[in-house]
């Protein structure tokens, strides 16, 4: 509903702010007072052509601003939101108007400017004059169907929604029959390259390959020199038998003995000589699993160059398909998924054809009887309105 109106410089009127209850409001004068000017005013609002003859003398331009209240905003707020203007919260819309002496106008809509079509594109779901030599949604063609409708029983209204459930799903078919009918030229390149990067992936056992045992391993007997050196330094620093080098084994033995020597002394001494016994069983221990880890050590060449080549084609797969294996497994699915829906396009494509033909015939014998119904309903309605 219009909720105000106000106008400045428009024909006679000089400025005038009209506010409207909800409900029924008249407009009363005399002769000349200015009543038709109001509703020119709001046709003006509503997208009717300006003139400049309507600026009222001596003026630069004329002002017509009109705020509604939407009771029922969904409608409109969806056509504003397609032409990209800001819909208000409480559901007011202000349309404005400018007319310049020099022949321009200026519409804006919430304050955004908007073109003549499109201030008409959203007065027509907002206000309707009726009146002599005034548009008329009654004489309208496009609203006819509508209008019939509104005069229609539950069958009707149920066979409305099945038609368009059954049109958008239609729609939604021959969609996916021209994708897939598109994909057919490039069909047969496509799947040569899905199996192609399946078989490359595949051929490499990425289930059965450990890439860190692997890493580990590599490491492992890459560096074996490394490791026995530094082990043998290990052996000769614990029990070493070399010219006047005392090993750390050696050297508890001499502490040990001269413990014992004045253990007799202190009862304290001989629990020292005790910890000191114990460290030397444990470093003996120590010195042989070492010794053992050592005398094992073996420099593979067969098996590290079975590892050189595991890692190259981890690190070659990565380069193509993915960052970890993981990811490369995750790309390997996706892609053996698109190919099984590739091989099957042939199949698809009759099915969707099948779907659509069905949906067609199931159409037309329902636009059949809904055709049907809206000529009965327009007779009733012609009779009902020449009477």
């Amino acid at each position: 509903m219009i909720v105000e109106l106000n106008i400045n410089n428009f024909a006679i009127i000089d400025e005038v702010k009209i506010s409207f209850e909800k409900g029924f409001n008249v407009l009363t004068g005399e002769t000349g007072a200015g009543k038709s000017i109001i509703i020119e005013g709001i046709s003006m609002i509503l997208g009717q052509r300006a003139n400049r003859s309507f600026i009222r003398s001596g003026e630069d331009k004329a002002i017509i601003e009109g705020v509604f209240y939407l009771e029922n905003a969904t409608t409109i707020n969806k056509i504003l939101k397609e032409y990209g203007i800001d819909t208000d919260p409480d559901n007011y819309l202000i349309i404005t108007r400018e007319i310049y002496s020099n022949g321009r106008t200026v519409s804006r809509v919430n304050g955004r400017v908007v073109t003549l079509s499109i201030l008409n594109s959203i007065t027509a779901n907002l206000v309707d004059i009726h009146g002599q030599h005034e548009h008329q949604s009654l004489l309208d063609s496009r609203t006819h169907i509508k209008l019939v409708d509104s005069f229609g029983k539950d069958e009707l209204k149920e066979l409305l929604k099945t038609v368009d459930k059954k049109y958008k799903k239609l729609q939604e078919e021959k969609s996916k029959l021209r994708e897939l009918s598109q994909n057919v030229d490039n069909l047969e390149r496509e799947i040569d390259l899905l199996q192609y990067q399946l078989n490359d992936i595949d051929s490499a056992n990425l289930l059965e390959l450990d890439e860190n045992e692997i890493m580990l391993e590599y490491e492992k007997l890459n560096n074996i020199k490394d490791i026995a050196f530094s082990l043998g330094q290990v052996l000769d620093l614990l029990n070493g038998d070399g010219y006047n080098s005392y090993s750390i084994i050696s050297s508890l033995g001499k502490c040990q003995q001269n413990l014992i020597n004045i253990e007799k002394y202190d009862e304290i001494l001989r629990g020292y000589n005790s910890t000191i016994e114990s460290m030397e069983y444990e470093l003996q221990d120590l010195y042989r699993s070492i010794k053992n880890y050592m005398d094992n050590l073996e420099l593979d060449e067969e098996r590290l160059m079975i590892l050189e080549e595991q890692i190259d084609l981890i690190n070659s797969l990565k380069r193509k398909y993915g960052n970890t294996v993981e990811d490369i497994i995750e790309y390997r699915n996706s892609i053996e998924y698109k190919l099984n829906s590739l091989l099957n396009n042939e199949k698809t494509i009759e099915e969707t054809k099948n779907r659509i033909a069905t949906l067609e015939r199931e159409l037309t014998q329902d636009c059949k009887r809904l055709t049907e119904l809206r000529k009965e309903i327009s007779k009733i309605l012609e009779s009902d309105i020449t009477e």
